[in-house]
């Protein structure tokens, strides 16, 4: 535990084969009084609280209407105070965009098939580059390892297949352009705002500047309007041995940095493209500087995104055909926000979990401090049919979650409208995992349809 005390023996969560009940256990000796179980469902009551039995606290909640159960334990210490820790009984842990949470996988629950052809894929690949490196060791007469010089690739959060490309812009220096194919573009609006989204500071990508950046000087930095008090930030992956001048579609990715690292996007791209090449894509991952005020239906960061940022990469790089958002939460509001209020920026939207507040639904939301702004739009969105004219919206979200009787609602008026919308109910909670696991097939169909791929309907 992230607390005083000695480390608590084994005792894992225990699920009834049956009934599916679970049982958490803390020992009771262990320095802390373990208060209740955290996890945020829908619908599903207070927090199971722990009560003494024999030499252990313990909590029984029957099963969730999810497959996944992602959760903390709330412990209380002698000096009064309280911390939310996971599980130390449960050796299978999740990393969150707050941090580590412990999970249970029910019975019924399968991971997405594209992981596992995705882990094949690259297990293939190192046992190529094994051959490939013992075999140059060979003709070289040296049987000994040599320390080989990694090239910037996507690392954690892609593979060799789908690589950050540098690009130029204008006003950068030439000092900082580097090869295609090596290197990290970075297209950067400069923050007019004191403070930074907690979300965005956590990020892996957002936690220092990415070796071989490639960074417009302050001069060229002003692609945001200056009175919009908010920014615009992205790094465009590419597909490998691909040239600024072929034409090619493009996703537009709301959190990029954690839909890459947490729900393993550039992955799905990568392994649905090697399977159907026609779906080849780049993929401009966008980080939110001040992400509640980004990513609330805000008039200013609609007119950032679409007149300065995606202008800024399709004059860099050849498009065809328009652009797919896509976004979760707040940032699947807010791209669904940025494509209404822009019609023919986006060909469609896929939206997972998104924040459609509205009171009837949401009032537990109200201290949202803009929730009034997002309301209005959701309100409003269909009263205008010609701004949702040849827009496709592909919804998901979890069937534990608060968010899902407001994109119930939405998917309803979208029809209602004319809008071809498909909304997938996923048994999961509010998370990335979650996300990850109905990227397929809803993203894969909308960049068929929008693209006009026939694609492969074998999978």
């Amino acid at each position: 535990m992230d607390s005083p005390g000695a480390s608590a023996p084994a005792l894992r969560p225990l699920v009834d084969p049956d009934t599916h009940e679970v049982t958490f256990r803390v020992p009771a000796d262990h320095g802390a009084v373990p208060k209740r179980v955290w996890f945020h469902l829908k619908d599903y009551g207070a927090d199971p609280t722990f009560r003494r039995e024999g030499d252990h606290w313990v909590a029984r909640i029957p099963r969730p209407p999810v497959d996944r159960l992602e959760y903390l334990l709330v412990l209380q210490w002698p000096d009064g105070g309280e911390s939310m820790v996971p599980d130390p009984a449960n050796p299978h842990r999740i990393r969150t965009v707050f941090g580590d949470k412990s999970v249970i996988e029910f019975p019924g629950y399968t991971r997405p098939w594209w992981l596992a052809v995705a882990d094949a894929t690259d297990a293939q690949d190192r046992r190529a580059a094994q051959s490939a490196a013992a075999a140059q060791r060979r003709a070289l007469g040296s049987d000994k390892p040599r320390i080989a010089h990694r090239t910037a690739t996507s690392g954690r959060v892609g593979d060799a297949s789908l690589v950050p490309v540098a690009f130029s812009i204008p006003g950068a220096p030439a000092g900082l352009r580097t090869p295609p194919g090596e290197g990290i573009a970075s297209v950067r609006g400069r923050s007019m705002s004191p403070g930074a989204d907690d979300r965005a500071r956590r990020a892996a990508w957002a936690s220092g500047t990415p070796r071989d950046t490639l960074v417009a000087e302050p001069a060229a930095e002003d692609i945001v309007d200056p009175e919009a008090d908010v920014a615009v930030t992205g790094q465009l992956h590419v597909p490998a041995n691909s040239t600024p001048a072929q034409p090619m579609p493009l996703l537009v990715v709301h959190d990029g940095p954690e839909y890459a690292d947490l729900a393993q996007l550039l992955r799905y791209v990568t392994t649905i493209t090697r399977l159907e090449p026609d779906l080849r894509c780049r993929v401009l991952l966008l980080a939110p500087v001040d992400r509640d005020r980004s990513y609330s239906a805000s008039p200013a960061y609609a007119r950032a995104l679409v007149t300065g940022m995606l202008p800024q990469v399709t004059s860099t790089v050849a498009t065809s055909g328009l652009p797919i958002g896509v976004g979760s939460s707040l940032g699947g509001l807010a791209m669904l926000h940025a494509a209404v209020t822009y019609p023919g920026s986006f060909a469609g939207v896929f939206s997972q979990s998104g924040s459609f507040f509205r009171p009837r639904t949401d009032g537990m939301e109200r201290g949202f401090r803009f929730y009034q702004r997002t309301v209005r739009f959701v309100d409003d969105i269909v009263a205008d049919p010609e701004r949702l004219a040849g827009l496709h919206v592909s919804m998901t979200c979890g069937t534990g979650e608060e968010n899902l009787a407001n994109n119930r609602s939405l998917a309803r008026r979208l029809r209602r409208a004319g809008v071809p919308t498909e909304l997938t109910e996923n048994p999961d909670g509010h998370n990335h995992t979650g996300w990850r696991d109905c990227l397929d097939p809803g993203l894969r169909v909308l960049m068929r349809t929008v693209w006009d791929r026939a694609g492969n309907t074998t999978t």
